[in-house]
């Protein structure tokens, strides 16, 4: 209640009749109260005051009364009118005359009184449709009124519907729509409580009324302006209203009459309306119908027969409702009115169930065999699969519905239905990615056990877990799933265990699948498990249970699998009851809440796994219970898992730690407030041990948060990676939204930064990420002003300053700095500018001088563009003022005249900006466009000098491309602004404006012009982006001369289009002309039926039969329009009904003889193809998820069938009559056939006929000239081919064939032929969905045709390419292993295969042609054929030789099978030899592939038979020896040269290269003299020296290939680690360099491996003889693998630890190699492999190790010039640091830095200087399992735990058993040892304080201008002096260690660098807390 009317009301005296003067008081204190809250607590006390007996009755009526006022005087849907009626209501029943007699009054006088005004009349409607709403009295209120009611009904329509014929305007019509559509709701609810029997009309008025609304609801249901809702809510009024004039059984027939039968039903009353006209439209007849079957019963619509023309009569729901309604549905185009017409299908549906269920004589017609469900069934099939998703979701509700008649109407009551087993089996062949399959079947499966459907399909489960590959089939997988074993488990009763094994089973096998399963086992966790462990919470015992005994997996998989499904149990709540109580636990055992020991969570935590130690993560920190506390133990867990992912690379992981993190923050704040609650109450309570101990939980909790924000802001310091700044700004934003205005014991968000963290936060706004720039600019813009570093205001001054200047750079991120900074200085509270008197706002006056700085360097790039895009790019400055718009809030500055002025100001400064660039982007050729003004001064020579930062000038070299990137910038700031101010600012007509019409009509024009001329993409795009804001907004807008705009626009290009005129851009594919007709439809209203957008699309259509001679550049334009609207997502369904026109006109325009057209024509074709079939979902692009099926594609669009049909007659007959030419439209006809797939539902309704005509044709392409063509005709042919044709067509066609080669067919005819038997073949034989009879067939009746045919394999066959084709299809048929062993075949039919093969190897065994004319590609591709015969059937000999009972016989090392005994290894050496490299790269593949096969053949047999060598199956080292051949130069080609060395590294075993080479001295075979130093009677070593070298320089030479490089790399690493002595220290450092230069490039997963196998395999040979190998090729090992580990950290883990647990079992460093896990996160590994090679080298060379470490500890690990780093290790550190590659700079090198440092400590903990120190260590036990056992364990030392403070690199150096494990020095020299390692140490303080004070000194003055303009500088600047403090640190308590004698460094220097580093600072100087 507003104050007003509780003013009037108290004005009234509504109070002053009650003498009860406490109810008096109540109302009146009600009147006075104008909070709405209170109000309703009044009238609550007044409520319960009249509910008592003692109140006088004068009273009540009084009170009534004024409360029945109050009721009609507030709003309708207000609370207070509830509040009335639930007080009226509860009183008693004797006052229920009274107060329907008082509201009845107020009801009809209020009725009166209304105006004929819109909003009036809608009040009064909702003032109607509350008095029945749950409320009795109101519902007896309105029968007492009802003819005023329905008078006043009548005249809103009336009104309506007059105003709906003047609307022009969206908004106004849309409006107009939805109170119409309230009217006709609420006439229909009165009309169902009040007006429903017949004998209630006999008042004239009454009639007189229903009469009336008849008419009106008629000319709504009639008329083409009303909304389809409105008109659906018209169909069911004049229902409702027939019905209730004339009861239900007459009613049906007269509507039935005027409806179906126009005819006239002589029984008509005299007052009645015709309400249908005879031939009315489609959809009117259609929403009438809806109305029927909505008003009526079941029963009586069921019952009625209608007499038809004919006489007969015929029951109304069978014979004339559902045929019409069938009859409607296949006449209507339109998406909308598809949708309506499925809804009204789905309501015959249900009608007609709840009618066959209580009338049995109808049962008859509703059988599942019946014409009626039959064609329901065609409907569905037709339209399941629809693209609007409402569709297909009532075609669902539809199949339900037609399931259940069906199950009620059949007359078996047998356990077996055809019916629905036909159903089931047909659904289950549709492949598995149709979302709508899982739908039906959902709903089929209800007939059915679920024990029968595992029978009839065995692989269901898995099928439909495996087609969990997409987030769009997920949901409805799991949704099946769901209903099976839900309705399985029920069946089973208490069976778990076979019901687990069924659907928990393959669930789990899939979950710890290969990556090939990484997305189903994602999905099955994301919607599967949840769905189980809901339904049967036990389930998770026996998933436990399961994993840890009989599935076999390895230890991390099984960890990974059981911190998933507690994960999902934990999140879905039902954690507790699925873990059994009373299970018995070791008693030592830390369990974490009673489940899982807290090693184990460690273990998960500290996991390389990203996604287990994320699921880790989540598990702790998810809870149902918000309020949980955190443990000890959690806050430990988190404290050590937290900073390791803190870079993770990935967005998703990032994501999905983010979000466990919120959780963790959300749990942190609630449980802190009950922790504060209860400290509150103990306090109260003077509980002291209570107290103390929520005062320890909440300093746990402050101290973690604490600790959380030190890491988050350290990891936003400068050098850090994207993915640590990202990750921290993220939590900081989640800590932002949560604790942001919620009180908080543990953290106070105004607190939440400090004035230290500012300058890092500043830093941020400078990143080049603009997700990271606004994260920091909303956490800065909410901090204080007091505590950000602008204390006063020349600071402030000085920054904003610096913003102007950043705004006006050229370069692109500095004006986006410049946003974020203006708009935080605009914020602040102290004034940033000098204001004016009147005129304080900060906003307005940085705009003002925005606009200033814009207007000068407009000016000056009028006067020279070259200047002005170097020095004044004008698009800097407009970026800003954008930016800064989204600060102002239109309705607070609406009708400010300074606003109204600047606005009109900046559309100005656009117009001005527009005028200066668009000479450049409108140009022919804006890539090198010059002004005219400059074109005569030379480019070369053109340069500009311009002020800089500094004052000083400098000199800028422009090109053309400057000046473009300026100008189309600057155009997209000016697109962006203008749509941004149109979209934001009140336009004239809407009250207080900002803009003007003229203003806007200017914008309008200004993006015409640049949509029209602009030629550059960049330009246009934006400016449709721009164009598109402004159409919406007007297109909305409530003034008409504005909302006329756009159809004025539109109006105006197309007659520009039509008129064909040279102001449109016809190259570029039309350019703007395009984007902007797209921005005008697609910005139309749904309101208003888009008419314009139909406009166009006609006017389109029409153009495109144009004459080429009079209108080809009509036509470009118009197939481009076309192509944009086509494209557009908006528009998908509104250009449904125009696709079947579209691809007509693209296909014909094929065969334009204008080039312009055909080029248009074909991006007009695949634009449609890809909105017909959707976006390629696979790389395949005729895979079935891109493609449709035949029935639905032609049931879509039938008018394509004759078209496509036409078309391929027409081309087959060119080709014919020109000589073989191709037809233009023949291949489009062919790409779009061979994007369908058979349907496997077909009836009488299915184009069957004029498919097998196409079928036909598409066979007749056969022998067509174009090769392409032959193959995009087999393709089709596999695709339309019905599956009840495939035997007979592959007959067909084999038949055709020649019989021998005396027979006269063209080999075209044959190709085209064979290549259509190979691809159906694959579509129908060899797929995995193939059904089992045409199968079967296949290999009874076509393998014999293809037998007889065989001569086409053989030489009598001339022609290669059809012999290769002949061979591929008997190759994939015979020796196919998949196929062979997936079909049953017969005796006869396996004998046949067997000898087909025999017959085929012996065409094939002969060999390859190698005459010159074989040279040819035919040829070629002949033999590779051949060699995939020949590599086949070897491995299948080999494999069958090796088994028990194999059938083939061994005859002098030969193999025989069928008779035919060939030598396995003169075919492997025929195909390596061969002279196509095509062959030799074929048969490496295969023995590369299938190693195991090939190269250990015999091994086993040989081994126990004794056998020599010659009686072996392979001679592997006659094989190995070629391939050593070819891999030093035989082999020239290098794509064979890389698998040749790849085989050799992978395959052959070391031993047998080695002696290759020994043996052999295959050095010398074929090789010129030169290249052979050395002569073959030296050692073996010098021969392995020069393999080694040889590869060396074949790696030299193929520096481009990595991957032929990283097959160097493998084996000549090998062949190294068996070199010695000066060889191998020779041979090292190149192939150092050959890794270095191969981990710098990008490599694949697969190379990193191999590289980092190599790497470790010659570190550990070289480890074995150290001594051997100068120390300095020892440290470069060591430091590539570091390398290797920081590049590639997730691949190469598990190498890596495996190759440190053998050095360090070489090197007896541990007893054993188990203390390097490989399944650790990789910092950890980083952390193992620094500690161990500071272990190594402290033996063999200290001052080395020591100063390698201070290399890598300030960052040396990432530098350049590694080999003179490691070369040399004592030259200077200037020349050895930060020298770093771009990038290897955006490697994260933090795990090493501290690592290093660390080591540094061991060195000096190991020297025994500190034996306290030592005895505070763990020693060796550096298992990082171990430490996590320690940290829940009650004997854990907490002063070790306490020692690390949390610090995540501490505690990875204790667990890395880094403290402490370095050996003391050797006995008897420790002092000679000591002394070498002091004077090292102190040399290397002294040069890293030399270079830290020269480092400090070249740091410029960090002000804000330096560190925003000179970022990168500044960061540098930072990495550099924070890296050297902490290495002169640790190298200062180390020399302060070693001194026993003089000190050999100057320890005061320290705190002059200190000094030096805050005056360098500045006002950044609290930045250095992080140092």
């Amino acid at each position: 209640m507003n104050p007003t009317t509780m003013q009037r009301l108290q004005t009234e005296g509504c109070s002053l009749l009650m003498e009860d003067l406490s109810l008096k008081t109540m109302f009146e204190e009600c009147f006075t109260e104008n909070d709405k809250m209170k109000q309703l607590a009044h009238l609550k006390k007044i409520a319960q005051y009249m509910k008592r007996p003692r109140c006088a009755e004068s009273d009540m009526e009084a009170a009534i009364h004024c409360l029945v006022k109050i009721y009609q005087d507030v709003e309708p849907k207000s609370a207070h009118r509830r509040k009335i009626a639930s007080i009226l209501q509860s009183l008693p029943d004797a006052f229920e005359d009274l107060m329907v007699e008082a509201m009845s009054e107020q009801l009809v006088s209020y009725l009166q009184m209304i105006s004929d005004v819109i909003p009036s009349l809608r009040r009064g409607i909702e003032f109607i449709a509350v008095h029945l709403e749950n409320f009795p009295i109101g519902e007896k209120v309105i029968l007492v009124c009802v003819q005023c009611v329905l008078q006043f009904l009548q005249r809103c329509l009336r009104c309506i519907i007059q105003s709906s014929r003047g609307s022009s305007y969206a908004v106004e019509r849309s409006a107009l729509m939805y109170h119409c559509l309230a009217c006709l709701k609420t006439t229909m609810t009165v009309l169902q409580k009040c007006v429903q029997a017949p004998q209630t009309v006999n008042e004239p008025v009454l009639s007189s009324s229903l009469e009336d609304l008849l008419k009106l609801s008629n000319d709504i249901l009639s008329g083409e302006t009303f909304s389809l809702d409105c008109v659906s809510a018209s169909g069911l009024t004049v229902a409702l209203l027939n019905k209730i004039q004339l009861g239900e059984e007459i009613g049906l027939r007269q509507l039935t009459s005027h409806l179906l039968l126009d005819l006239a039903d002589p029984c008509q009353p005299p007052g009645l309306v015709t309400m249908v006209i005879p031939g009315s439209p489609s959809w009117q007849r259609l929403f009438l119908l809806n109305g029927i079957l909505s008003m009526y019963a079941p029963t009586v619509l069921a019952q009625t027969m209608i007499t038809d023309d004919t006489g007969d009569r015929r029951p109304f729901l069978t014979d004339l409702a559902f045929w019409e309604i069938m009859k409607l549905n296949s006449m209507i185009t339109s998406a909308s009115l598809s949708v309506y017409a499925s809804s009204v299908l789905l309501q015959w549906t249900q009608v007609a169930r709840a009618a066959v269920s209580v009338y049995e004589e109808c049962q008859d017609s509703f059988v599942g065999s019946g014409a009626v469900l039959q064609e329901i069934l065609s409907y569905i099939w037709k339209n399941w699969n629809h693209t609007v998703d409402v569709i297909r979701y009532k075609c669902r509700g539809i199949f339900g519905a037609l399931l259940e008649i069906h199950s009620i109407c059949k007359k078996d009551t047998s356990k077996k239905d055809p019916f629905l087993l036909d159903i089931l089996n047909r659904l289950i062949l549709y492949s598995w990615h149709i979302r709508s399959k899982y739908g039906l079947l959902t709903e089929l499966v209800k007939y059915f056990r679920v024990g029968r459907i595992l029978v009839l399909h065995p692989t269901i489960v898995r099928d439909l877990m495996m087609a969990m590959t997409e987030q769009s089939i997920a949901p409805y997988s799991s949704e099946l799933l769901a209903k099976l074993y839900q309705q399985h488990y029920v069946e089973l009763g208490a069976d778990e265990s076979s019901w687990s094994g069924t659907w928990l089973r393959p669930a789990l096998e899939i979950m710890q699948g290969n990556d090939e399963m990484k997305q189903q086992a994602r999905y099955l966790t994301e919607y599967f498990i949840p769905a189980v462990l809901k339904f049967n919470p036990s389930s998770l015992t026996h998933v436990i249970d399961a994993v840890n005994s009989d599935i076999p997996m390895e230890d991390s998989t099984k960890l990974s699998m059981t911190v998933t499904w507690l994960k999902i149990a934990r999140a879905v709540g039902v954690l507790k009851s699925a873990i059994s109580t009373g299970r018995s636990l070791e008693a030592d055992r830390h369990l974490w809440k009673g489940i899982v020991p807290v090693s184990v969570l460690q273990q998960s935590l500290s996991h390389r796994a990203s996604q287990l130690s994320a699921d880790t993560l989540s598990l702790i920190c998810d809870s149902s219970r918000t309020t949980e506390e955190f443990t000890t133990d959690e806050l430990h867990l988190l404290r050590s898992s937290l900073p390791l992912h803190m870079a993770s690379h990935v967005a998703a992981e990032r994501q999905q730690r983010v979000a466990a993190i919120k959780k963790m923050l959300f749990r942190f704040r609630e449980s802190s407030k009950v922790f504060e609650k209860n400290r509150m109450k103990a306090r109260e309570k003077d509980d002291t041990n209570e107290e103390e101990s929520a005062n320890a939980k909440l300093k746990a909790y402050k101290d973690f948060i604490d600790w959380l924000l030190r890491l988050l802001v350290q990891g936003l310091a400068p050098g850090h990676s994207y993915s640590r700044r990202v990750t921290s700004l993220m939590i900081l934003t989640t800590i932002r939204m949560l604790y942001k205005g919620e009180p908080c014991p543990v953290l106070s968000y105004e607190n939440l930064l400090d004035s230290r963290d500012v300058p890092i936060l500043l830093q941020q706004l400078s990143d080049t990420f603009d997700s990271n720039r606004s994260m920091a600019f909303d956490l800065l813009r909410d901090i204080k002003q007091e505590t950000l570093i602008w204390e006063d205001a020349a600071s402030l001054t000085s920054m904003y300053d610096c913003a102007l200047r950043l705004a006006s750079s050229p370069k692109p991120h500095h004006c986006e700095t410049a946003a974020y900074l203006l708009r935080l200085l605009g914020n602040q509270h102290s004034p940033v500018l000098p204001s004016t008197p009147g005129n304080e706002d900060t906003i307005y006056l940085i705009l003002d001088d925005l606009c200033k700085a814009l207007t000068e360097q407009i000016s000056r790039g009028q006067a020279s563009l070259f200047e002005a895009a170097t020095s004044g790019p004008m698009y800097g400055v407009l970026h800003c003022i954008r930016a800064m718009l989204l600060d102002v809030n239109p309705r607070d500055i609406a009708g400010q005249s300074q606003y109204v002025a600047l606005f009109q100001r900046i559309v100005s400064l656009c117009h001005e900006v527009a005028g200066v660039a668009s000479p450049t982007v409108c140009s022919s050729s804006p890539e090198g466009f010059l002004p005219e003004s400059e074109q005569d001064v030379p480019v070369t020579d053109e340069d500009v000098r311009v002020s800089s930062n500094s004052g000083s000038l400098e000199v800028f070299h422009v090109t053309p491309q400057m000046v473009l990137v300026c100008c189309w910038r600057s155009m997209k700031e000016v697109s962006l602004t203008l749509g941004h101010l149109a979209m934001t600012l009140p336009l004239e007509g809407d009250g207080q404006y900002l803009l003007s019409c003229r203003q806007v009509k200017d914008m309008g024009a200004l993006f015409l012009q640049l949509l029209r001329e602009s030629k550059h993409r960049g330009a246009f795009e934006l400016a449709y982006t721009g164009f598109e804001k402004l159409c919406a907004t007007l297109w909305r807008g409530v003034n008409p001369s504005l909302a006329s705009l756009p159809k004025q626009w539109l109006d105006q290009i197309l007659s520009e289009v039509t008129a064909g005129t040279d102001a449109l851009c016809a190259t570029r594919r039309s350019a703007g002309v395009p984007f902007a007709i797209q921005a005008i439809v697609g910005t139309e209203p749904h309101v208003l039926g888009r008419p314009n957008f139909n406009k166009t699309m006609t006017t389109l259509t029409q153009l495109l039969y144009a004459e080429d001679s009079d209108g080809c550049v009509r036509k470009v334009h118009a197939l481009n329009i076309l192509r944009a609207l086509y494209r557009d997502s908006r528009l998908g369904d509104e250009v449904f009904p125009f696709l079947a026109e579209g691809i007509q006109a693209a296909i014909t325009g094929f065969a334009s003889h204008q080039w312009a057209v055909r080029n248009s024509s074909t991006l007009l074709f695949s634009a449609l193809v890809t909105r017909i079939f959707g976006v390629n979902r696979e790389k395949d692009e005729l895979s079935k998820k891109n493609c449709m099926a035949v029935r639905e594609f032609f049931s879509r669009f039938p008018s394509l069938l004759p078209f496509l049909t036409e078309q391929l007659e027409k081309s087959i007959q060119s080709s014919n009559d020109c000589s073989g030419l191709l037809h233009p439209s023949l291949f489009p006809t062919l790409i779009i056939l061979s994007h369908l797939h058979p349907s496997y539902q077909e009836d009488d309704t299915s184009p069957s006929h004029t498919i097998s005509v196409i079928v036909s044709l598409i066979i007749r392409c056969a022998g067509c000239a174009v090769f392409k063509t032959r193959h995009m005709a087999a393709r089709a042919i596999r695709a339309i081919i019905p599956l009840n044709d495939v035997i007979a067509v592959l007959v067909s066609l084999v038949q055709s064939l020649p019989m021998s080669a005396n027979d006269s067919v063209s080999q075209n005819h044959v190709h085209g032929t064979l290549l259509m038997i190979s691809s159906i073949i694959d579509g129908h034989i060899m797929n995995n969905g193939a059904v089992v009879e045409v199968t079967e067939k296949f290999f009874t009746e076509i393998i014999p045709l293809l037998q007889f045919r065989l001569w086409l394999a053989s030489s009598e066959n001339k022609c290669p390419t059809t012999r290769s084709a002949y061979l591929q299809i008997t190759n994939k048929v015979v020796m196919d292993k998949k196929l062979l062993e997936c079909t049953s075949l017969t005796t006869d039919a396996a004998t046949l295969l067997v000898t087909l093969q025999g017959e085929l190897m012996q065409l094939v065994l002969p060999g390859i042609d190698q005459s010159p004319s074989s040279f040819q590609p035919d040829h070629v591709n002949l033999a590779v054929v051949q060699a995939v015969c020949i590599l086949r059937y070897l491995s299948r000999l080999i494999t069958s030789s090796q088994d028990s009972g194999n059938k083939c016989n061994r005859v002098d090392g030969q193999l025989a099978l069928g008779g035919t005994a060939i030598s396995v290894t003169d075919q492997l050496m025929n195909l390596l030899q061969s002279p196509f490299y095509e062959v030799r790269s074929l048969a490496l593949t295969t023995i590369l592939n299938d190693a195991p096969i090939f190269l250990n053949a015999g091994a086993r047999n040989s081994s126990e038979r004794g056998t020599s060598s010659e009686e072996m199956i392979l001679q592997k080292e006659t094989i190995v020896s070629e391939l050593v051949t070819m891999a030093i130069g035989k082999e020239t080609n290098p794509e064979c040269l890389e698998k040749v060395l790849e085989l050799l590294s992978k395959g052959c075993p070391p031993d047998m290269i080695t002696t290759s080479l020994e043996g052999d001295h295959i050095l010398s075979k074929g090789r010129p003299p030169d290249m052979i130093t050395t002569s073959l009677e030296e050692d073996h070593i010098l021969c392995r020296e020069q393999f080694v070298t040889r590869l060396l320089m074949l790696a030299e030479n193929n520096q481009g290939r990595s991957n032929l490089c990283v097959s160097i790399i493998s084996l000549s690493g090998i062949i190294l680690g068996d070199l010695e002595g000066d060889c191998l220290s020779s041979l090292l450092l190149p192939w150092l360099k050959l890794v270095q230069g191969v981990s710098d490039e990008d490599i694949l997963q697969r190379a990193q491996v191999d590289v980092c196998t190599a790497l470790c395999g010659v570190l550990t040979a070289v480890t074995k003889k150290r001594t051997n190998v100068p120390v300095h090729l020892y440290i470069r090992l060591w430091h590539l693998l570091l390398q290797l580990l920081l590049q590639y950290p997730d691949t190469i883990v598990q190498e890596a630890m495996e190759c440190l647990s053998g050095i360090a079992a070489i090197t007896g460093m541990t007893e054993s190699g188990d203390r390097f896990n490989s399944m650790l996160h990789p910092t950890y590994v980083i952390c193992a492999t620094v500690g161990l090679f500071t272990q190594i080298l402290m033996e063999i060379d200290p001052p080395a190790c020591l100063s390698e470490l201070c290399s890598w500890s300030s960052g040396g690990l990432l530098s350049k010039n590694q080999e003179e780093s490691t070369a040399n290790a004592g030259k200077s550190v200037e020349s050895k640091l930060f020298e770093r590659e771009e990038s290897a700079a955006r490697v994260d090198d933090d795990p090493v830095i501290q690592s290093a440092l660390l080591a540094i400590d061991s060195i000096r903990t190991g020297c025994g200087i500190h034996p306290e120190l030592e005895q505070s260590q763990t020693g060796p036990d550096c298992l990082p399992i171990k430490l996590s056992r320690q940290l829940g364990d009650e004997d854990m030392p907490n002063s070790q735990l306490r020692a690390t403070g949390g610090n995540p690199m501490e505690l990875i150096g204790l667990a890395s058993g880094l403290h402490g494990n370095c050996k003391s020095f050797p006995v008897g020299t420790e002092t000679i040892c000591r002394q070498t390692l002091k004077d090292t140490a102190c040399t290397l303080y002294n040069q890293y304080c030399s270079h830290l004070g020269v480092s400090i000194q070249k740091m410029p003055l960090f002000t804000s201008e330096n560190a925003f303009f000179e970022t990168d500088e500044f960061e540098d600047n930072w990495v550099k002096v924070t890296r050297l403090m902490a290495c002169v640190r640790h190298l200062t308590d180390l020399c302060k260690s070693l001194q026993e004698g003089p000190p050999g460094f100057d320890d005061n220097r320290m705190n002059e660098i200190q000094q030096l580093i805050g005056k360098k600072l500045g006002k950044f100087g609290p930045c250095s807390s992080i140092l």
